[in-house]
């Protein structure tokens, strides 16, 4: 009876967990622009700086298309150089021995949605764990998991934006909110590798779902 009571207890409390993370989730998405919003999103361009240790900041332009597409640029002196392009089966990045763009082996392309998004649909599981302060900020502090995968992270009390996320090779640190036609992003992103520099991405203009023609991902 005591072992019946036990397992009942840890599954209502994984259950409560669960239904309060989700809680949390669906007002970050409600004060971030709305789930149809977000689903409706087919493609983002982004237009800012990015800074690598203590280095001068070079003028960057981002890509992105459901569901995998990719291209990342470097614009110096007026011309552009490759930093990561994926075209939906292989990825480039520009080698300066070559002078021209080369297929990076063994690449994993990144989702076009954020993996906390239609989370279940995508095989992941969350919960709420304890509350915590970053910053002096109050925070939720969720969990996402799938299999071994587990990734933290933390939305503000104030007006559930996120501002922190961990998982096991790097921190990202989120800033400066702004809405573009409706859509609230983080136009100062901060990432901290746990083997590599550090570097900062400031971004001046987003577009959300701008005409990409085939040819945008062509390297």
């Amino acid at each position: 009876m005591r072992r019946f009571c036990a397992l009942v207890s840890l599954l209502l409390t994984i259950f409560l967990q669960a239904q309060a993370a989700q809680e949390i989730l669906n007002a970050h998405f409600k004060h971030s622009g709305g789930e149809k919003a977000w689903n409706q999103l087919n493609s983002v361009y982004m237009k800012g700086t990015v800074q690598i240790g203590l280095s001068d900041e070079i003028p960057i332009e981002i890509y992105q298309k459901r569901p995998y597409y990719k291209k990342i640029i470097f614009v110096e002196n007026g011309k552009t150089r490759l930093s990561e392009g994926f075209d939906g089966k292989n990825a480039f990045t520009f080698s300066e021995s070559l002078n021209k763009n080369v297929k990076i082996p063994n690449y994993s392309p990144d989702a076009f949605e954020t993996d906390y998004f239609n989370y279940e649909k995508k095989g992941f599981s969350v919960k709420k764990k304890a509350d915590a302060l970053i910053d002096d900020t109050p925070v939720y502090h969720l969990e996402l998991m799938k299999n071994t995968q587990r990734v933290q992270l933390y939305f503000s009390k104030k007006d559930y934006s996120l501002i922190q996320e961990e998982n096991e090779n790097e921190v990202i640190i989120y800033r400066e909110d702004k809405i573009f036609k409706g859509l609230k992003f983080s136009t100062e992103i901060e990432t901290l590798p746990k083997n590599g520099a550090a570097y900062v991405l400031r971004i001046k203009d987003v577009i959300p779902n701008l005409a990409m023609p085939d040819k945008t991902f062509q390297f």
